[in-house]
């Protein structure tokens, strides 16, 4: 195991090194292929980009202590009304609130 881990660390990179665009980009492009070089499979980059997914936001709500909340909010208006992100803060800025209603949820202006 200790040599596994020793392997490991000698063979990464440290995480601040992922703000720089291309070391991400990089990362992103060698889940679609295997070891070989060759495409994977598209469930193999799937469950891939799933486990790099939970790390990502793992390592988000770590690094912003009280804002989990507000990236799963973040993220799930992105990801679930397909919003860009520039969009989703607009509804930030207008102080849109959402709350869970019977049967789905409820959308206004946060005071009204």
């Amino acid at each position: 195991m200790i040599l596994a881990l020793d392997w490991l660390q000698r063979h990464s990179l440290p995480v601040s090194e992922l703000e720089e665009p291309d070391v991400l980009r990089r990362g992103l492009d060698a889940l679609c292929r295997k070891v070989d070089g060759t495409a994977a499979a598209a469930k193999t980059v799937m469950r891939r980009k799933a486990a790099v997914n939970e790390v990502f936001g793992a390592a988000a709500i770590k690094a912003l202590p009280g804002r989990g909340p507000h990236l799963f909010a973040f993220f799930g208006c992105m990801y679930y009304a397909a919003m860009r992100p520039a969009e989703v803060i607009r509804l930030q800025n207008l102080s849109v609130a959402c709350r869970r209603v019977a049967g789905g949820f409820s959308i206004s202006r946060a005071g009204s």
